[in-house]
């Protein structure tokens, strides 16, 4: 399935224009936060055909099923709903009192033993009663076993594994832009992040397949951004 493989990746780069740009130009969080709002929801989200004409929106009983947003090649569409997964490593890095005025904090590299699988509240800090009624999802630790995903190797030869902190996003183009600003708002992407997972499925009306695309970009300690895309189909025969 190379070639529904890659097509599937360059979704994610055939809606650009001057304000866009690709994974591949992210050097920092900022950059990261600029691509998930403009290259991904405009090319997951799309509205308008070939023609500009806007798409209609399908009107079901069920508000659930309202208005589901064709992808940019005007082929796929997608499948359930795209999420942020994100590995973190404890915030226990300490810098010499001596090098301070030179190295005000550090962060640890990744392994499993500075891995953070604790819970927190809005803004990682310790979580009150309100963050646990309001935006506990965000902010609480999930098991490998509870993510429904697998472990996955990144550029620097770490395999992570299939748990973390996950954000799901929306089921259309204006429920993740306000998600996606409200993450960007509380710092949920910071210096403790090592690694960050884009997860999410596809499917192509005219191959009938579907495929799970992994935008793997990591974070190292030294400030390097690192990305990796996977992708995987499966063909639904008739």
């Amino acid at each position: 399935h190379f070639v529904p493989n890659n097509h599937a990746i360059n979704v994610l780069q055939s809606h650009l224009d001057s304000e866009n740009f690709m994974l591949t130009k992210v050097v920092n969080r900022t950059d990261f936060n600029a691509f998930m709002e403009t290259t991904f929801i405009a090319s997951l989200y799309t509205f308008r055909w070939y023609n500009l004409i806007e798409m209609p929106i399908l009107t079901f009983k069920d508000k659930m099923y309202a208005r589901k947003d064709w992808s940019s090649d005007f082929i796929s569409r997608l499948i359930g709903i795209p999420r942020i997964r994100q590995l973190r490593v404890k915030p226990e890095c300490e810098v010499n009192e001596l090098m301070k005025p030179m190295v005000p904090y550090c962060t640890l590299p990744w392994s499993i033993l500075n891995s953070d699988n604790d819970d927190y509240g809005i803004r990682w800090r310790q979580a009150t009663f309100q963050d646990l009624q309001r935006y506990f999802t965000y902010w609480r630790y999930t098991s490998d076993s509870n993510s429904s995903v697998f472990s996955l190797p990144g550029k620097t030869g770490n395999v992570y594994s299939a748990s973390g902190y996950i954000a799901d996003l929306g089921t259309n183009r204006e429920n993740t832009e306000r998600i996606l600003q409200d993450l960007n708002t509380w710092n949920w992407l910071d210096p403790h992040t090592r690694v960050a997972f884009v997860e999410f499925t596809l499917y192509n009306v005219n191959n009938h397949l579907f495929t799970q695309i992994t935008l793997i970009v990591e974070h190292l300690p030294n400030g390097v951004f690192l990305y990796v895309q996977n992708a995987d189909s499966v063909h639904i025969r008739e």
